[in-house]
């Protein structure tokens, strides 16, 4: 009697190999084997199942079909979530806190990963939507992205932080379950003060609303009389502006970067550098007697 394969919930190009033929029996036999090859993968998937057909004699008293299930044998794989770069609070509306979900390796079956938000200085209602939901990587797919919505005010307020976690996974297990969510409140700023020329090099920084002292600190050698020369701009890309200053008349070309958050000297090569040589002639009006610590960046 002829047979033949059809698929089901798999797929007789990625997960068998199509068969049709004709079987025999001969006087006596009562039993024939009919193989069927089983494709191999590694990717984790659910049971899937094919038919084999028989195209019965008329009258025959026989199943036409049989059921083949599939067993997978592959690696679960875990799913990870990871902090969100800082984002930006703004005054109005709504901005978005980016996290990324991964999968260790890719799966042959969608992965759904239900998430939550978590206050922490952060309050879930007040500074961030409430984020209560789940999202789904498709087979293949390792990277999904998950969007928590900021609020935006006009408070002044210093950076804040709430957690994104994962509460449970289907058809993966859980590596990394929180990660953390960081805002910055772009209404945090400041008014940066240097004294001019024949004073020190005295750095005073200001809340621009209540006209109250946030800090100060010394840009240079405190023994240094030419003054000190401020700008603002966010160096370190976190988000708030950082202070950034030169030595007035008297002073060398030396440039030092200093935390709008604390006042403190930023690391590095950023923090401290020279904008010219002191030898060349773009130099020449900065070229005059100071201390060593104003000479030699730290």
């Amino acid at each position: 009697m002829p047979y033949y394969t059809k698929g089901s919930t798999a797929d007789a190009e990625a997960d068998f190999q199509a068969a049709a033929g004709t079987l025999t029996f001969a006087a006596g036999v009562t039993a024939r084997n009919v193989t069927i090859g089983v494709m191999g993968d590694v990717l984790n998937e659910a049971v899937e199942a094919f038919f084999l057909h028989l195209n019965c004699p008329a009258g025959a008293d026989v199943y036409n079909y049989a059921a083949v299930s599939i067993v997978d044998n592959d690696s679960i794989p875990s799913v990870s979530i990871h902090d969100a770069p800082p984002a930006l609070e703004g005054q109005t509306g709504t901005s978005n806190a980016v996290f990324t979900v991964s999968l260790s390796e890719p799966s042959g079956r969608p992965v759904t990963v239900n998430y939550r938000a978590v206050s922490d200085t952060a309050e879930v209602g007040q500074d961030l939507q409430a984020a209560l939901g789940a999202v789904v990587l498709q087979p293949g797919e390792t990277l999904k992205q998950v969007l928590v919505s900021i609020n935006g005010d006009v408070r002044q307020e210093a950076e804040e932080t709430f957690f994104l976690e994962i509460t449970s996974a289907d058809a993966a297990t859980v590596d990394q379950s929180i990660a953390t969510g960081t805002i910055l409140a772009e209404d945090f700023q400041f008014l940066a003060t240097g004294a001019g020329a024949g004073g020190g090099p005295h750095v005073r920084v200001f809340d621009p609303l209540t006209g109250q002292e946030r800090f100060g600190f010394m840009a240079y050698d405190t023994s240094f009389t030419g003054g000190v020369r401020t700008a603002t701009a966010d160096v370190n890309f976190d988000g708030v502006a950082d202070i950034v200053t030169a030595p007035g008349p008297g002073g060398g070309p030396h440039i030092r970067v200093f935390s709008g958050k604390t006042g403190e000297q930023l690391t590095g090569a950023i923090g401290s550098f020279f904008a010219y040589d002191s030898a060349s002639p773009a130099a020449s009006s900065w070229r005059r007697p100071i201390s060593t610590a104003m000479a030699m960046p730290t």
